[in-house]
């Protein structure tokens, strides 16, 4: 049986508010690092799925996140998760302070149609 986020029998509740979306965008960090390709985005932060030597669990970073259609978008991130193995994932960010173009930019991300692949 279902009660809004929870189901029957199980305690943990899905925290998240934002909906993920599968977007592979490439992201650096201010200092120029590449830190590789999103395996999905939300407009709260994003996941890549691979462990990024040398940032740690709370430290907040500049990040430039590239859009599939070539548009930067500057933001400032919280490393929530850095191979700590949770799930599949093993970085994750989330979004600090967007600005208002920023939080307008990850909304075109989001809200674009998904790309055709054969």
């Amino acid at each position: 049986m279902a009660y809004g986020d929870k189901f029957g029998g199980f305690a943990r509740t899905n925290r998240r508010k934002d909906i993920r979306r599968a977007v592979a965008c490439r992201i650096l960090t201010g200092r120029g690092q590449v830190l590789g390709t999103t395996k999905d985005l939300s407009m709260g932060g994003l996941a890549l799925g691979h462990a990024v030597p040398g940032l740690a669990c709370g430290s907040e970073i500049p990040v430039h996140l590239q859009a599939p259609n070539g548009h930067w978008v500057a933001l400032r991130a919280k490393v929530l998760r850095n191979g700590q193995g949770g799930g599949d994932c093993d970085f994750a960010l989330q979004f600090r302070a967007l600005s208002p173009q920023a939080f307008s930019d990850l909304e075109r991300i989001m809200v674009a149609p998904m790309r055709a692949q054969a």
